[in-house]
């Protein structure tokens, strides 16, 4: 839906790819938060604050050993 995430990111510019949720990338997960507050002179539209919560959960010794090759 347009005009429902961030339209600027700092690191990424005017209408960045990434602004929240979770996201792969090399094989590896990442979570993007849309943060709290503004940290430039642009201001915060379209791109509500947010705190994310992440639970995590350790891996049987296998499924680690399996992946580190």
């Amino acid at each position: 839906m347009p005009l429902t995430e961030g339209l600027f990111s700092p690191g990424q510019g005017l209408f960045p790819k990434l602004t929240a949720g979770s996201h792969q990338s090399n094989g590896k997960a990442m979570i993007v938060s849309r943060g709290l507050g503004n940290t430039t002179l642009v201001p915060r539209v379209f791109n509500r604050p947010e705190i994310v919560r992440i639970c995590l959960k350790r891996s049987r010794k296998s499924d680690l050993f399996r992946e580190s090759r």
